[in-house]
């Protein structure tokens, strides 16, 4: 669901300054200008699902700044949308040990072991590990909240993913968002594999 990445893009974005899919408040030191025009066609080009081309960006920003966190971040998540997994994956993984605390990149951790493809990645315990960190940090999250949900689907614990969805589908709610889409289309999976009937049954 590229939809939940954008979330946690809005992660990804979060870190830039951008809102897709799962923004958070925190907002680190600005880019260097070699690469902030590159990071604001990138972030414009993820805003309307254009993934391919926000990675090509991304990764021209990490050329010109590569030691740049807010660059490596946004270049792991985009690489996430695109089926990249394992280089998203190793991107945000040494950008964590760099920021160890940072709840947007272990969310976005979370969400590639929760959602991979790959079977060699994929790895719902590693999910939920990340998922509760990061929850820990920034409790208020509703993005964080839908990727714990995603953790524990993936992990095949459909009635505890249901109700987590639900409390992040609230939240984002109650927090203003207006583009709830992906926490219904969330909801709707988790209901549906706890075998519960639709929301208007």
């Amino acid at each position: 669901m590229k939809r939940q990445m954008v979330m946690a893009t809005v992660l990804a974005a979060g870190w830039l300054g951008v809102a897709s899919a799962q923004q958070p408040a925190d907002v680190p030191p600005s880019e260097p200008t070699a690469a902030r025009s590159l990071v604001d066609k990138a972030q414009a080009l993820q805003a309307d699902d254009k993934w391919k081309e926000a990675v090509q960006n991304f990764e021209a920003a990490h050329r010109a700044e590569p030691t740049n966190e807010a660059v490596i971040f946004g270049l792991g998540t985009a690489y996430s949308q695109v089926g990249r997994y394992r280089e998203g994956l190793d991107l945000l993984q040494d950008l964590l040990k760099r920021v160890p605390d940072h709840p947007s990149v272990q969310n976005n951790i979370a969400w590639i072991y929760a959602k991979a493809t790959d079977p060699a990645i994929r790895d719902p315990a590693k999910a939920l590990r990340y998922a509760r960190r990061a929850l820990m940090v920034t409790p208020s999250d509703p993005n964080i909240w839908s990727t714990l949900a995603e953790a524990y689907y993936a992990a095949g614990d459909y009635p505890r993913a249901l109700r987590v969805a639900r409390q992040a589908f609230q939240m984002a709610r109650l927090s203003g968002e207006t583009n709830l889409k992906a926490q219904k289309e969330l909801l709707e999976r988790c209901r549906t594999a706890a075998g519960q009937p639709p929301a208007d049954a």
